[in-house]
Parts: C-alpha cells; structure tokens; sequence
C-alpha cells in the first residue's frame, strides 16, 4: 500500500511537470519576477521550494550525518525568499532569507551583499562585493541547489567547503571573462559538531566578536568562452551544441580563535551536447591556533587532515525536459584512522520544465564506511550490516 502511494504521488508529479513543460518559455527570465523598474533600477523578487519524500532510509541514516533523511516520509528542504536587482549600471544587489521554522535553523538570513563594478568591458572587469556573501572557493558551491543534478552536493563539498559568510570579495574578469578571479577576507567560521555537518554559517548581526578571520581565493579559467559563457548549471539541460569548458582551482585559510584550517580545491566541468561531466577534489588540514583566544566545546582541534573527491556525468535525454545522473564520491574524514572512509555511489532521473526551475527528481544513494576499528581490524558497512542506503524523490519550484 505505502508503495502503491508513492508511485501515485511521482507519477502526478511527472504528469504535473510534463504539462508544465508544454507551455515552458523560452525567454523566461532567470532572475525572478521583475516588480519595480525605473531608469536603469530594477527590482526583482524570487524563490525556492523544494519538498523531498523518502519512502525509504536505512536503518543507521542519520541526519547529522548529512543523510538526506532518517527515517521514511516528508522533508521540506528549502523555503527561500530572495530579492534581487540593480540600482545603475555598476551597483547591484541581493537579499534572501530561508523561511523554514525553527527547528532546522530557519529564518536564517542567506544572502545579503552590494556588488559594485565600476569597470565591465569585452576584455576586463572589476569589482567589489560585500555583505553575507558566498565564499568563492569550489564551483559546486557557487552553482545554485536549483540547478544541480542530483538532489544534494556532494558529501565531500558539503562537509568541507564554508559557504556564505560576512565579508568582502574583490572579483575580476579578463579576456572576455575567460579567465575570473575572487580575491576575499571574511569572519572566521566554525564548525558544526562533527565532520559531516560541515561549517556554520555565522549570523552577521552582532559582528566579529571573537573569531578572527578567514581568507579565500579562487582562479578560473574558461577556455571555451569564445563559444559562449558556460551556465551556472551542472547538467546541459540546453544540449549546447559546442564544447564548453571550466577549470578552476581555490584556496582558503580560517584563522580561527581556536583553530587554523588551510584548504585547497580543483575542479573540472564540461558540457556538449547533452554530456555534463563534472569532478572535483577538495583536501585540508586542520590544527590547533598558535595562540588560541577561545575554547570551543564541539570544535574537533587536534591536528589533522581530510580530503574528498567526486565524479559525476549527467546525460540530456530530451532537451530541457529529461535527463540521467550518476556520481561517485569518496571522503576521507581524517578521525585517526589510516583509511577511514565513505563512499557514496548516486544514480537518478529528472524531469525538468521551465529551465530547470521546475523540477521533479527521483534519486537513489548507496553510502558505505570502512576503516579499522579500535583493534586495528578492517571493517566496513556492507560487513557488519550497516544500512545507509536512501530512496529520495524530491519536487522543486524555483522562479
């Protein structure tokens, strides 16, 4: 009966977002609904919701563990509320907040920046960003959740990579912005209370009372920008008929109260004709401040270091309207074992409408850990019945 359900409700999704498909525009605008428009001011409002069902978690899934759900039923992943615009041709702006109650930290303030660029030519541009930004450190982060492939990042990025945060970023573009460049100082961050909760994203009312700061750069090369600019999107849902291409590579320091973290990021992204090939590899290493100015009761500071990599393709089967996904990821969560690791295997199907931002997505994961136990014996998941695997669907609305 409860698999009866299921396959009702996603197939009325699938018929619901396939009729959506029919009447799709092809012009509809990214930014949202535009609301006010004076001279060279614009306002637009936006947002997000997307609503996921498991009707299946395993047994040891934990949502502190970034499992996307701990037992079967209903999750309401983002809620988001976001407005965005110019006031001339060098200022813009964006303001977002999340609206989920809170019991999973809602109401949070996402972003909340002023982007000024007095200089944007053919050949080079310049600017500086500030406020609650994204850190530009990976391409995964930068990219949108409404336009990923799979229902969620990969593990490694969302345990590892810091994400907004209050700062400022001086940003360039050369050749045409072939090649751009992030250049920022930001609060320092800290980290949730394990590994896999990644990092905190710290409020900016009260300002950078004790924890120092954090730094972040971020080079990336295009090389095919002659074609045409690749879309902030991991599939080619647009089935591009010439090569795009994007290399970047990142570093980030936190130099936190209690802690020091160095990281590095590379990553690689294609897309033709309907291929999206997407991988990146993410590494840092974590030890104790010199001079430490706060004790930080769930902050993990003996010395250490974790890395993660991931590799994904998407296929187009039908331009802008359906395509499959596969990835497989491996993370290193440096816990004082000599090889304790996690590897996640991702398959899935999407149908999409309205350039991505309607989507219905039917996903199934496979996480196993291994490592040595306190007796120095190999163990892994598959052996001593662990059950990590999760059946996600999930609905977006994006505009």
């Amino acid at each position: 009966m409860k698999w009866a359900w299921f396959c009702s409700v996603l197939i009325a999704s699938f018929v619901l977002s396939a009729a959506a498909v029919a009447e799709e525009k092809k012009e509809d605008s990214p930014k949202g609904f535009l609301i006010y428009e004076k001279g060279d001011t614009k306002i637009a409002i936006g947002g997000q919701l997307q609503v996921q069902l498991a009707p299946f978690a395993g047994e040891s899934n934990l949502l502190s563990n970034n499992d996307l759900a701990q037992e079967e039923g209903f999750r309401l992943r983002r809620t988001r509320i976001k407005f965005r615009g110019q006031l001339d041709k060098t200022l813009t702006f964006a303001l977002s907040t999340e609206l989920k109650d809170d019991e999973d930290s809602g109401g949070n303030l996402l972003d909340a920046w002023l982007d000024w660029t007095p200089l944007k030519s053919d050949t080079f541009s310049l600017g500086l960003k500030g406020g609650a930004v994204e850190l530009a450190w990976t391409r995964s982060t930068l990219i949108s959740s409404a336009f990923q492939s799979a229902t969620e990042r990969p593990f490694a990025i969302r345990a590892m990579a810091p994400r907004r945060q209050g700062g400022a970023m001086v940003h360039a573009g050369f050749l045409k912005e072939m090649v751009r460049l992030n250049v920022g100082a930001y609060n320092s961050l800290h980290r949730k209370g394990n590994f896999f909760q990644g990092y905190e994203e710290v409020g900016q009312s009260l300002g950078n009372r004790l924890s120092r700061f954090a730094y972040a750069a971020r080079l990336d090369v295009e090389p095919t920008v002659g074609s045409g600019k690749m879309k902030m999107s991991v599939p080619d849902a647009e089935v591009e008929k010439s090569l795009r291409a994007n290399i970047g590579a990142g570093y980030f320091y936190n130099d936190g109260a209690a802690f020091k973290i160095h990281g590095v990021a590379v990553d690689a992204h294609v897309k033709w004709n309907g291929l999206a090939l997407f991988g990146g590899f993410v590494w840092d290493t974590h030890e104790p401040a010199d001079e430490p100015t706060e004790v930080v009761v769930n902050e993990k500071i003996s010395e250490d270091s974790r890395s993660g990599w991931f590799a994904e393709a998407d296929f187009t089967i039908m331009k802008e309207k359906f395509g499959v996904h596969a990835r497989y990821e491996q993370v290193d969560t440096g816990a004082g074992m000599d090889d304790d690791l996690q590897d996640v295997v991702t398959v899935g199907a999407n149908l999409y409408a309205h350039n991505q931002k309607v989507k219905v997505q039917l996903e199934y994961i496979h996480r196993v850990a291994n490592g040595f136990n306190c007796d120095g014996k190999f163990k892994t998941d598959e052996w001593t019945g662990v059950d990590r695997d999760t059946l996600l669907a999930q609905v977006q609305v994006a505009f």
